[in-house]
């Protein structure tokens, strides 16, 4: 069964068990919608957002900085970040794989709910480690080679996971 709305081009499957989920309006802008009320909770403001997890939303604002919100749409905290489409901006056991990118390299590391790096951005890249398609709580951390860090194709030295016990 296939419904239509001239009010949305798209909404979201939620998130387990979640009340809110990221609607598209007509305009490419996203908000987010109760998804029992059918009521809009926020409103389509952003040009990129990412389901609640644990609490907090990703939006991108149409400057391109990414922010996190909470439920009521105000800034859970006041840091904002850069966009990379590399990366789904979603919280896992408190973490938030993000990158900072500065010429002539990106940095990658992770945050905690309160914008804090909890994991120093200085890993060539961190994917999340899957088992049977389902996340795990580990991750996998690559370091930098000097092949890499002088723009050469180099493979990475080391790679490391990262559990929860882990602190940096």
């Amino acid at each position: 069964k296939r419904i239509t709305s001239k009010k949305f081009k798209m909404i979201y499957e939620a998130a387990d068990g979640d009340s809110l989920t990221v609607f598209v309006d007509m305009h490419h802008k996203r908000g987010f919608l109760n998804v029992n009320t059918g009521k809009i909770e926020i409103p389509a403001q952003y040009k990129r957002a990412w389901v609640f997890s644990e609490g907090v939303a990703a939006v991108v604002t149409d400057d391109d900085s990414l922010r996190f919100i909470n439920r009521d749409g105000c800034n859970a905290f006041p840091k904002a970040f850069q966009y990379d489409a590399n990366y789904d901006y979603v919280f896992h056991n408190g973490k938030c794989i993000m990158s900072v990118f500065e010429e002539p390299e990106k940095r990658t590391g992770m945050i905690d709910k309160k914008g804090a790096w909890v994991v120093p951005q200085e890993y060539e890249d961190i994917q999340p480690i899957y088992y049977k398609g389902y996340r795990t709580r580990n991750y996998l951390l690559t370091l930098k080679t000097e092949n890499n860090l002088n723009n050469e194709v180099g493979v990475p030295k080391t790679i490391l996971e990262l559990d929860e016990s882990i602190e940096a």
